[in-house]
C-alpha cells in the first residue's frame, strides 16, 4: 500500500507532481489534478464546463444513478446545483471548472478535505491534509506567539485535534463544511444554509429521513459487499436500523477494545441482537494488519497521525482492504445530539470552553470569529448556532477526519453524511435530540425497525445519573458551572 493511498493533489499549472507516474492526470484550465493508482475518479465534460469527482457517493432521491450519471444529471444553474449537491450522500469531493473558473465542494462532513495552500493570496495547491501539500512546497509552521502556545499546549499534544479553519503551517487553511473553495481567486464561500429553517414535527422527520437512507441502502448494496460496525450504542442501532432491507446480505462485526472483554456491553448487546434476528455476527480483535512499511507510510501520509491512532483508527479497519467492501458506521449522527447540551454560548470564550477548547488567546480569538459569524446566521436562517457550530467544528475534526484517515486502508461510510439528512433532524425542536434521552432516534426505530427498541443501550451508570439529573432539573446548574471551571 503506497504513500498517500486514497489522495490527490491539486497544483497550479507550471509546477509538477513529485509523486510517482502511476498517478494519473486530469487538466484544468489554470490547475493539474493528480490522482492515486486506488482513488476513484469519475468525471463529465461538455462545451462549457467539466466536472470530476473524487470517491463514492449515492444520491437519496434518485437512487440509480451511479457516479458518472451523478455528474451527468448535474443542474448547471447554479442555485439548483447546490440543491442537487444537498441530496448526495458519500465521501467525496467534487470539482466544478466553468469557463475556466474552478470551484471545489466536498461531502457534508468534510470527510473529504480540502487543504489550500495560497502564498501572497494565490492557490498553489490543494490536498486532504497538509503532508501531501509538504511534499510539493517547503510549508512553514506559524511563528505566531499565539499560535506556538496552543499547539505546544498539553491539550492539543493530547488530542492532536484541529480548531476549525486553522493548520499549524503558513498560508495553509482547511475548508470546512458548508464552504467551497473558489480556487482561481483563493476564497472560500459559504453556500448553507441558503434558506430559512422550515421547522417539522417528529412524524415528518422520521419519514423524510426513511426515504433518504432507504434509498441510500438500496444504492450501496447495489455495488458493494457491506459490513456494519455494532456496538452497545444508539449511533450502530440507527444504522442497524436503516440496513433492514438488507439485514441478511450484511455482516455485522464489534472490534473488540482493549482493556474491554468480550463480557462488555459493547459486544454482549450485539450479540444478543443478531443471535435474536438470525443476523449475521462476527467479533474481531483488534490489530494492525498492516506491514511496516505500510504502517510508516500511512505516517508520512498525514500530518497528525501517531502511533496511538494508528492502531485506534487504522488497525481495526486494516483487514477490509478490497475495494468492493464498504464499511457502515454510525459517526456523524453525532450532529443530531446537541453535542453543545444546555451550555450558554454568548461569546468566543463561552464556545471554546463548550467545544472543551482551553481558554487562551488564540482559540478565544477563533471562537468569537465563528460565534459572530454564526450568531448572524442563526438570525437570518433560523438554524441553532450550536449545530451549526458543532458541524463545522467537530463533526469534520473529529468524525470527518477519523473516516478520512480510515481511507488510507478502506471505505468507511455514514448514511448520515448527506446534507438533506442533517437538515431534516436539523429541523426538529432540539428537545427531541437530547444526547441522553435520544426521543428522535427511540421514535424512528420504533416507526421503522420496533425489534430493535426491545434491547437496551449504553447501559452506563455515569449517562442513567444525567438522565436522572435532567428530570429532576437540576443538570443545567451542573453544566453550567463544569462549563465556567473547564
Amino acid at each position: 500500500m503506497e504513500k498517500f493511498s486514497h489522495q490527490y493533489i491539486l497544483l497550479k499549472n507550471n509546477h509538477d507532481s513529485h509523486l510517482d507516474h502511476t498517478w494519473s492526470i486530469i487538466e484544468f484550465k489554470d490547475y493539474t489534478l493528480y490522482t492515486s493508482p486506488n482513488l476513484k475518479v469519475f468525471q463529465f465534460e461538455n462545451n462549457d464546463s467539466k466536472l470530476v469527482l473524487l470517491g463514492f457517493c449515492f444520491h437519496v432521491l434518485k437512487p440509480d444513478l451511479d457516479e458518472e450519471e451523478i455528474l451527468l444529471s448535474a443542474p448547471a444553474d447554479k442555485t439548483a446545483f447546490l440543491d442537487y449537491l444537498d441530496a448526495l450522500c458519500g465521501n467525496y469531493l467534487l470539482m466544478k471548472e466553468t469557463h475556466g473558473v474552478l470551484e471545489l465542494y466536498h461531502d457534508p462532513a468534510g470527510v473529504f478535505k480540502m487543504f489550500s495552500y495560497a502564498p501572497n493570496n494565490v492557490c498553489l495547491a490543494v490536498g486532504p491534509d497538509p503532508a501531501i501539500i509538504h511534499e510539493h512546497f517547503p510549508l512553514q509552521k506559524s511563528k505566531k506567539a499565539e499560535s506556538i502556545a496552543f499547539y505546544q499546549s498539553e491539550f492539543f499534544k493530547k488530542n492532536l485535534v484541529r480548531l476549525g479553519k486553522h493548520a499549524i503551517y503558513e498560508d495553509v487553511q482547511q475548508v470546512i463544511p458548508n464552504h467551497s473553495l473558489l480556487v482561481n481567486a483563493n476564497t472560500i464561500n459559504r453556500y448553507f444554509p441558503r434558506a430559512k429553517k422550515e421547522a417539522i414535527d417528529l412524524e415528518t422527520a422520521i419519514e423524510k429521513v426513511h426515504t433518504y437512507t432507504s434509498n441510500c441502502m438500496d444504492a450501496a448494496y447495489r455495488k458493494y459487499q457491506i459490513r456494519c460496525t455494532l456496538t452497545g450504542g444508539w449511533d450502530s442501532r440507527m444504522v442497524l436500523a436503516f440496513t433492514k432491507k438488507h439485514r441478511h446480505n450484511t455482516e455485522y462485526f464489534t472490534v473488540t477494545k482493549p482493556p474491554f472483554k468480550h463480557s462488555h456491553y459493547d459486544i454482549q448487546i450485539p450479540q444478543k441482537i443478531c443471535k435474536k434476528l438470525g443476523l449475521t455476527y462476527k467479533i474481531y480483535e483488534r490489530e494492525v494488519l498492516l506491514t511496516e512499511e505500510e504502517q510508516q507510510n500511512a505516517m508520512d501520509s498525514f500530518t497528525w497521525l501517531n502511533q496511538s491512532n494508528l492502531f485506534n483508527i487504522l488497525g481495526p479497519f486494516s483487514r477490509f482492504k478490497s475495494p468492493d467492501q464498504l464499511i457502515l458506521i454510525g459517526s456523524v449522527s453525532e450532529i443530531c445530539k446537541n453535542y453543545y447540551d444546555s451550555v450558554n454560548i454568548s461569546d468566543g470564550k463561552s464556545l471554546s470552553q463548550a467545544a472543551h477548547f482551553p481558554v487562551m488567546t488564540y482559540t478565544v480569538d477563533h471562537f468569537q470569529k465563528v460565534y459572530d459569524e454564526m450568531k448572524h446566521i442563526q438570525d437570518q436562517f433560523d438554524y441553532d448556532l450550536a449545530d451549526l457550530i458543532h458541524w463545522e467544528q467537530d463533526i469534520t475534526n473529529f468524525a470527518g477526519a477519523g473516516i478520512m484517515l480510515r481511507s488510507f486502508t478502506t471505505k468507511t461510510f455514514s448514511p448520515f453524511n448527506c446534507r438533506l439528512v442533517i437538515k431534516t433532524v436539523l429541523s426538529i425542536p432540539r428537545k427531541y435530540r437530547d444526547k441522553q434521552r435520544h426521543t428522535f432516534y427511540k421514535a424512528y426505530i420504533a416507526a421503522q425497525f420496533p425489534e430493535l427498541n426491545e434491547f437496551e443501550v449504553n447501559p452506563n451508570l455515569k449517562k442513567e445519573l444525567i438522565v436522572l439529573s435532567k428530570k429532576m432539573g437540576i443538570y443545567n446548574i451542573y453544566k453550567k458551572i463544569s462549563t465556567r471551571f473547564r
